[in-house]
């Protein structure tokens, strides 16, 4: 759980999930009082990314994924998976959760196995 430089270069297949995503409280290191009149240590949610290099929090990993698409070249290929994400998927509801999602699909192929991609972004472009 260390912290990841985005000058390291990782490859699509370094930054592949792995697994699912883990998300965990840690504790802030501050204390609050709760209704009860009891301390409390207060905590903040993070969300990490198993990959082939560890876990990574997942913020690290979409800066790291943009920069392993953008040095791979593949960066109309993910504006394509967003784009059919966007017409197909109604859970994604905001632009960062539709660009994570398409990183993630990027990453393990899964767009390869849509029936309907290719003449889609056919019809799209």
């Amino acid at each position: 759980m260390g912290e990841y430089e985005i000058s390291q270069k990782y490859t699509l297949e370094d930054l592949r999930q792995t697994a699912a995503r883990e998300y965990r409280q840690e504790p802030t290191g501050n204390w609050i009082l709760n209704r009860n009149g009891t301390r409390k240590q207060e905590t903040i949610g993070k969300e990490y990314v198993p990959t082939r290099v560890g876990k990574i929090e997942l913020h690290e990993w979409c800066k790291l994924m943009d920069e392993a698409v953008r040095s791979a070249g593949l960066n109309t290929l993910l504006f394509q998976i967003e784009t059919y994400a966007r017409l197909h998927f109604a859970w994604l509801h905001t632009d960062q959760a539709v660009h994570e999602y398409a990183m993630s699909c990027l990453s393990s192929g899964a767009y390869k196995h849509w029936k309907d991609f290719k003449e889609v972004m056919n019809e799209q472009m």
